[in-house]
């Protein structure tokens, strides 16, 4: 099968929507100011209220009420603004797709399982960008919805075979189609134009780089997945043992002994408190 034919020809999928790409320009703009930031993104009413849902929320915490979204842009930075607008719009993106293949609901409480827990790695090793981690990790299986999209009778077969075999998703989809969500879930970021690394990410987070690559990134996003198909939201036929094994401590540059309970003492608190605010509409 030829894989692009699963992303072209698709107007809902080829392109995010357009206040995502102005709001790109603007930030990448010295010319840019908060005012002018909160003007476009008011442009979409429903955005603006998404967008100061989640930032009024425990995922950032913040003691006072943040009412605008130029005030949004001031405190967290117009790069973490713009992370959030690019999760936000995937997740209406798809909000569509019907549940028969998978269940919405857990596929993105899955997703938003596996962000939290990157972004916690990344606080806890005290990465520059645990927000763009956060992102990589909501979206690392994007691939799976266009194939429930695109080839809903395959990937349940895949689904159906990784849940007999007790094999990873990936594995499974290899088997049946020659190919996994992986690689299309990049292409489609590719599509969107989105950045280089968070492409490489999608792509290999059921594998390895080339070797003459680094993405320390990667390794934090792949530990995050393992973590999250670890809960009980799953809805593969993943091992959870299996996966804690996948965990590469030494390479992420923490201690399990130490780490593990503190990242999933934060995780659990986290979804329970967060998930409503990121995935009302689901």
């Amino acid at each position: 099968m030829d894989i692009s034919v699963l992303l072209e020809g698709d107007d809902a999928l080829s392109s995010l929507p357009e206040v995502f790409y102005r709001l790109r320009e603007a930030v990448e703009s010295p010319d840019s100011t908060f005012e002018g930031i909160g003007e476009l993104i008011a442009l979409d009413p429903g955005l603006s209220a998404r967008l100061l849902r989640i930032v009024n929320s425990a995922f950032y915490g913040f003691p006072s009420r943040i009412d605008s979204i130029p005030h949004a842009a001031s405190i967290i930075g117009t790069n973490q603004l713009l992370d959030l607008v690019l999760s936000t719009a995937v997740i209406r993106l798809f909000r569509n797709i019907p549940g028969k293949t998978i269940s919405m609901r857990t596929f993105w409480e899955h997703s938003l399982s596996c962000g939290l827990a990157a972004r916690i790695i990344a606080n806890l090793k005290q990465e520059s960008n645990p927000e763009g981690l956060f992102t990589a990790g909501l979206l690392h299986d994007l691939g799976i919805l266009v194939l429930c999209k695109k080839i809903p009778s395959l990937e349940k077969q895949a689904l159906d075979l990784s849940r007999t075999n007790r094999c990873g998703l990936y594995e499974a989809e290899r088997q049946v189609m020659g190919f996994d969500h992986a690689i299309i879930g990049a292409g489609l970021l590719k599509l969107w134009k989105l950045p280089g690394n968070l492409v490489e990410i999608v792509q290999y987070h059921h594998g390895n780089l080339p070797i003459h690559r680094q993405l320390p990134a990667l390794r934090i996003v792949q530990a995050a997945d393992a973590l999250a198909h670890c809960s009980e939201i799953d809805f593969g036929g993943d091992d959870p043992d299996l996966a804690l094994k996948t965990i590469s401590w030494e390479q992420i540059g923490l201690s399990e002994k130490t780490h593990l309970p503190v990242i999933t003492q934060r995780l659990d608190e986290m979804m329970a408190e967060v998930q409503e605010s990121f995935l009302a509409e689901v």
